[in-house]
């Protein structure tokens, strides 16, 4: 299989004399770069499936989880397991509701029953009947739930006893809350039992109790309405003039005529002060009666006032002794009802157990591992909403969608790079298509490959720029593998390191120190002695050298200009490794010397705003920008990585600083055609 794609590389050499064979089709571009995928109709979260999401965030879901499960074992340890006894009670009001409604009406009954059932609620938890719970369960404080409580029974009763009363029907339902499922029941049937006893000896002391509070009720009103009566009496003495309304009646007259007459003598002073002069007598007479006049009405008003202040008084005293005097009639009235139902037959109450105490609830601490599973539950979902909010404001690059969306037509991808065990070196990092040549790696390079040689402009493709938006997006590694994979293709192929600023091909090549770029610039008679072999047939490196301190001049000049046209006479390709493009400009200066332009990105790692600016900034320097290497893909499908058995296990050396060593040939002959001279191209 490789040989026929390395034949099929070579029949598109523009290098060579041979020319395709006819039996062989030609390739389509698109073939060799990524599938492309329809994007998805939501935009690029709705790709994001719940166990990618999990995947992705699984640090986070997993210490959420762990939280999760520790609070559930700290709830299981401090709360401990409860059960719900319920019981309930049908308590028919002491007088039949005919009755009732004969005396007092329809209105009157009902609310007597509502109120009946709010007291036996309040009665049931009260100290008449817990006083005597040890009659009817002589060892209620042995029992597991009140020795816990430290507590009576009586006060653990009072404290956690649920007494409520059913909506239109005469029921009460009891429940209580204990440490066992027999303590529950035992309280709460005992308790019945010695409600239901209390009942039936004191419901007649009770009726007279009521009533008794009734008739206080009906004092205190009655010497309220006296006090108030007195009150309105004692004003009515202090204002002897008063009918108050016969008074306003005078005084809204007395006001109208003293409008009249202002009116009237305010014409007069309008006429006055047109016929006399300013110091005539008549004309002074008719203003001092003016002012007179308004005096006088100023003074009206304000007796208007006091008399309306007089009125308002009188009436909220008049309207407070009517109202005490009605509730007064209340009270009477319902002294009335209840002596009518104590008459009746409220000497006994028929209460009837419907459901006896049985268990109804149970906590969830008394199923532990339910518990603790449904805290782990808990935690994990907390950790994907914080995931999924993570999400809504994540701009990395997550799958192929976001390259598109975010780099438009350039989005074209030329090869999806798996992500490498973090514990593999550099140097296996940089030649894992040499080191394990059937790898998911070497394949993902050998598509990059692809996509650049059979493109309709291929041929013009000899000087390839590989960068990136930022530091850490593999740009280098991908370089030398794309060196390697032409070289495999029967290319002959030189790398040249321009990241003068952090050079790393020679760490990731193992080469000697020696002359470099900055060296062959220099003086570009050392350029035979810089170019190092690589170790692979085709394959040669021209290592950065000694830093300088002007990196962007060296790629600005017309020496660098030569140099490209030099290395391109004498190889295939000639790939330069560069600077990151959003840190230094050096990448931009290259790009617009380079054929074409490869720019990397790193998979859930570079943001789509990163990658959006390199590649304008790339455009604006005139840079022909063949498409995108992902770098650092995780598996799954968001970038069409996929684990499985398919592609054997990368041998343990790999994985060795010594690895390159090992398959490193002992002695390789420098090339013959590397010129010893620069000149112009």
């Amino acid at each position: 299989m490789r040989e026929l794609f390395k034949s099929d590389v070579i029949a598109v050499n523009p290098l060579t004399d041979r020319t395709p064979d006819a039996s062989i089709p030609p390739l389509d571009p698109q073939l060799s770069a990524h599938p492309k995928t329809e994007p998805s109709p939501t935009g690029s979260t709705a790709r994001r499936s719940l166990r990618d999401l999990v995947r992705w965030h699984r640090k986070r879901v997993g210490y959420c989880a762990l939280a999760g499960a520790i609070s559930g074992v700290a709830y299981l340890s401090l709360v401990g397991p409860s059960y719900t006894a319920q019981a309930r009670l049908c308590m028919p009001a002491p007088v039949s509701r005919n009755a009732i409604t004969h005396i007092a009406g329809v209105q009157v009954a009902e609310v007597n029953r509502d109120k009946y059932l709010d007291t036996q609620a309040q009665l049931i938890v009260s100290d008449g009947i817990l006083n005597h719970l040890h009659e009817f369960l002589p060892g209620a404080e042995n029992l597991k739930t009140i020795r816990r409580s430290g507590d009576d029974a009586a006060g653990y009763i009072r404290d956690h006893l649920i007494a409520k009363p059913e909506e239109d029907a005469e029921i009460l339902n009891v429940s209580l809350k204990a440490r066992s499922e027999s303590d529950a029941t035992q309280l709460v049937s005992a308790l019945i039992d010695t409600f239901i006893h209390h009942e039936a000896t004191e419901r007649q002391s009770v009726a007279n109790d009521l009533l008794r509070t009734l008739r206080v009720e009906k004092s205190s009103a009655a010497v309220e309405a006296a006090r108030l009566e007195e009150q309105l009496n004692a004003y009515t003495r202090d204002n002897p003039n008063l009918s108050v309304e016969a008074a306003m009646t005078i005084a809204k007259s007395k006001l109208q005529t003293l409008s009249d007459q202002l009116t009237q003598a305010q014409l007069a002073t309008l006429r006055a002060e047109q016929s006399f002069a300013a110091d005539h007598p008549t004309r002074r007479q008719a203003l001092q009666l003016e002012v007179e006049i308004s005096n006088a009405l100023k003074l009206a008003q304000d007796d208007i006032l006091v008399l309306n202040e007089q009125l308002a008084q009188t009436q909220k005293l008049e309207t407070s002794v009517k109202q005490q005097h009605e509730a007064i009639r209340q009270i009477e009235k319902r002294i009335e009802n209840l002596e009518l139902q104590r008459d009746a037959e409220a000497a006994h109450v028929d209460i009837t157990v419907m459901e006896p105490a049985r268990v109804e609830h149970a906590s969830l601490a008394a199923h532990p591992f339910l518990a603790l599973g449904t805290f782990v539950l808990g935690g994990a979902l907390i950790g994907i909403g914080w995931s999924l909010h993570r999400e809504s404001d994540d701009r990395r690059l997550r799958c192929a969608d976001d390259v598109r969306q975010a780099l438009g037509d350039d989005g074209r991808i030329l090869g999806v790079v798996p992500l490498l065990p973090k514990r593999r070196t550099p140097i296996s990092k940089a030649m894992a298509t040499h080191l394990d040549p059937r790898g998911r790696a070497a394949e993902a390079h050998r598509t990059v490959r692809s996509s650049l040689l059979v493109s309709s402009d291929s041929a013009r493709r000899r000087t390839i720029l590989v960068t990136s938006p930022n530091p850490g997006d593999g740009k280098s590694a991908c370089a030398t593998n794309l060196c390697i994979a032409l070289a495999q293709a029967g290319r002959s192929v030189i790398l040249v390191d321009a990241d003068l600023r952090h050079p790393t091909q020679q760490v990731n090549l193992d080469l000697h120190d020696g002359a470099g770029l900055c060296e062959v610039m220099e003086s570009p008679a050392k350029l035979r002695w810089a170019i190092q072999p690589s170790g692979i047939d085709n394959f040669h490196a021209l290592i950065a050298g000694r830093t300088t301190k002007n990196p962007s001049e060296v790629f600005a000049s017309d020496e660098f200009r030569r140099l490209l046209g030099e290395l391109t006479s004498r190889y295939d390709h000639v790939v330069i490794d560069s600077p990151p493009v959003n840190v230094v400009n050096d990448a931009t200066l290259i790009s617009g010397r380079c054929d074409a332009t490869v720019l990397v990105v790193r998979a859930e790692h570079t943001t789509q705003e990163d990658a959006s600016r390199a590649t304008e900034l790339l455009k604006k320097s005139g840079a022909k920008i063949a498409g995108i290497v992902v770098n650092a893909a995780p598996a799954g499908e968001n970038f069409g990585v996929y684990d499985g058995a398919y592609f054997p296990t990368v041998d343990t050396t790999l994985r060795n600083g010594s690895a390159h060593s090992k398959v490193r040939p002992t002695s390789v002959a420098r090339p013959t055609n590397v010129p010893s001279v620069l000149q112009p191209v």
